[in-house]
């Protein structure tokens, strides 16, 4: 996906994780705490995936290199938000790689609509209004057909 701004993302690890994020599949994500920096950015939720037992508490780690006009985007799980807020005080301490995120079985018109940027609700083309025919002269209606 390409962003506003005109960045991509860096890798498919990033593509995969930010398709996770933007279609949320059965709400599994809650958005506990967000915060942006100059060219870094997180976001702590939790996860009521089953399979995330073990580290319920996922950090999402944006970082972004304007060189490359990229993003990369990482995540990682902990037992509690406590612990999660302690890794985000000092980023220094080292993100582990984490694996890509199985995928999500999406129809490709829903994938679309989450790629959006537009409101769900709203259609970016207007349908083609529906009109019913006219009335020839002689008071015939002809479906279909033109004036000749």
């Amino acid at each position: 996906m390409v962003r506003p701004d005109g960045s991509r993302p860096s890798d498919a690890l990033t593509a995969g994780l930010e398709g996770l994020l933007r279609t949320n599949p059965g709400g599994r994500y809650e958005v506990l705490r967000h915060v942006n920096h100059s060219w870094d950015s997180w976001t702590l939720t939790r996860d009521a995936h089953p399979e995330a037992a073990e580290g319920p508490y996922r950090v999402f780690f944006e970082r972004a290199d304007s060189i490359l006009d990229t993003y990369t985007i990482r995540e990682r799980g902990f037992p509690s938000a406590e612990a999660a807020m302690g890794w985000i005080a000092d980023t220094t301490l080292p993100f582990p790689h984490t694996s890509v995120p199985a995928p999500v079985v999406v129809s490709r018109a829903e994938a679309a609509v989450a790629r959006s940027p537009r409101a769900p609700a709203r259609l970016a083309v207007p349908p083609n209004p529906v009109t019913a025919p006219r009335p020839t002269a002689t008071g015939a209606v002809h479906p279909g057909r033109g004036l000749s």
